[in-house]
């Protein structure tokens, strides 16, 4: 990136952060940011689909703030419909993906289930409610399947960044969960909550801390990474520990 292509972007950034204050609406500032990401998922999908893992964790339902009846993850399911979208404008130029995936075993499972969704959508009571279902299981399929699965075929070295991709951010999440839980002397009831606004309850919070604490230690055994990048994963597997014990999560203790 040049100077004058950065100080571009960074002046149109700033006129829109400054008519969203004018107008009060802050959302306005994120559209640039939202015109950059569109853009990558057309000319880099490794990108886009990072982008998208390093937003999951921090992603926050807008039910929880009166904002949408809706229950809508921003920014998370916006941008994975874009990604539906563009799996679809692919698939009319050609394989969407590379066509090895497509003869994978899991893909004809996959494939066999979204149609029997279609099927039973239309004989469905509710079409129109089991139309957004599928249509937002379709969007988990072909960004977390298919683009990912495409990505990892092409790029071996994606798996470890998507894990760190995730795994960061999913630390400030825990660190935010633990200075409020304090704040609550730890509380076991507190413990049930503290979490909100971006895990519902404490049982779906200590699942995916279960869920990382093994890939942070298999990422932080491994030889040969750069003194900082050691240090990172070291504090980021001692965070992800410390979570999961507060996290008064029995399942999760077992698992």
């Amino acid at each position: 990136m040049t100077d004058k292509t950065a100080l571009l972007g960074a002046s149109i950034f700033s006129a829109f952060l400054g008519l969203a204050i004018y107008l009060d609406f802050i959302w306005l500032a994120l559209l640039p940011v939202g015109v950059l990401v569109a853009w990558w998922g057309i000319t880099r999908l490794d990108l886009f689909i990072g982008f998208i893992l390093l937003a999951v964790p921090l992603s926050l339902n807008l039910q929880e703030f009166g904002e949408s009846p809706l229950g809508l993850y921003m920014p998370t399911e916006p941008m994975l419909f874009v990604a539906l979208m563009i799996f679809l404008f692919r698939s009319l130029r050609g394989w969407p993906v590379d066509k090895r995936i497509f003869k994978h075993p899991i893909t004809i499972i996959i494939c066999g289930m979204m149609l029997w969704m279609a099927i039973t959508t239309i004989t469905s009571y509710d079409p129109i409610v089991s139309l957004k279902f599928m249509v937002s299981r379709a969007w988990f399929v072909v960004s977390f399947f298919f683009f990912l699965g495409h990505i990892m075929l092409h790029d071996s070295k994606y798996r470890e960044k998507m894990v760190m991709l995730l795994m960061f951010p999913l630390c400030v999440v825990i660190i935010y969960t633990m200075i409020r839980h304090a704040g609550y002397g730890f509380d076991k009831q507190a413990g049930h909550w503290v979490m909100k606004p971006f895990f519902k309850d404490h049982t779906s919070y200590g699942a995916v801390l279960a869920m990382f604490i093994f890939p942070a230690i298999a990422l932080l055994a491994k030889e040969n990474r750069p003194t900082l990048t050691r240090l990172m994963l070291a504090i980021a597997t001692f965070v992800i520990a410390i979570g999961l014990v507060f996290s008064f999560t029995r399942a999760a203790w077992v698992s």
